[in-house]
């Protein structure tokens, strides 16, 4: 169900936290400040003014569970997290080179991987094994537009999605962003 994967995510992303701080060799964390399962309607709203401008990291995931998970910043707030990724001064980069793509992929891959980990092993045994996941994705647009696209397929099939409002710091470097995770219909979590 939808609640064990509500409970089973705080320490995911604790795991991923961890492995965060590891790969940049640096003091890092992403804490979660709250868990929500919202409809669909409302999961706009938590994701920001419709006409923000927002770079989003997607990473789709198969297995025992299958579905997306997307990590969201507002544009300066990734830019940041490129600039500090790539040991330059914050506001270095002002737009979305190759570099700053690439940057923001390989955060994409060791949180999303150290998190579906983590989740594989804190789901109830009906949904227990390996979570595999897809090379990351990155767009840029408008908040409507990202949340529209990410949540093309669940519409059909579900009304509610579960948000993880994250904060990520590197070297007490605050950079709001979120994680969000969306299971699909063929998750094995829907089965009584």
């Amino acid at each position: 169900a939808l609640d064990s994967l509500t409970a089973a995510l705080p320490p995911a992303i604790q795991h991923a936290s961890q492995a965060f701080s590891v790969w940049l060799d640096r003091p890092a964390t992403i804490s979660v400040d709250r868990v929500e399962r919202l409809s669909l309607p409302d999961a706009a709203d938590a994701w920001g003014e419709a006409t923000d401008l927002v770079c989003c990291l997607t990473v789709e995931f198969t297995g025992s569970l299958t579905g997306c998970m997307l990590i969201a910043f507002d544009s300066p707030s990734g830019l940041m997290l490129a600039d500090l990724l790539l040991q330059q001064p914050v506001g270095t980069a002002s737009e979305w080179g190759e570099l700053e793509i690439s940057a923001a992929l390989e955060t994409a891959n060791i949180v999303c991987c150290a998190c579906l980990n983590a989740l594989a092993e804190r789901l109830p045994t009906s949904a227990s094994g390996p979570l595999l996941p897809q090379p990351p994705e990155f767009r840029q647009d408008f908040a409507a537009s990202l949340l529209q696209a990410a949540l093309m397929n669940q519409a059909s099939h579900r009304d509610e999605l579960i948000i993880a409002h994250a904060q990520f710091a590197i070297d007490n470097e605050a950079i709001n962003g979120q994680l969000i995770v969306l299971p699909d219909e063929r998750s094995p979590e829907e089965s009584p």
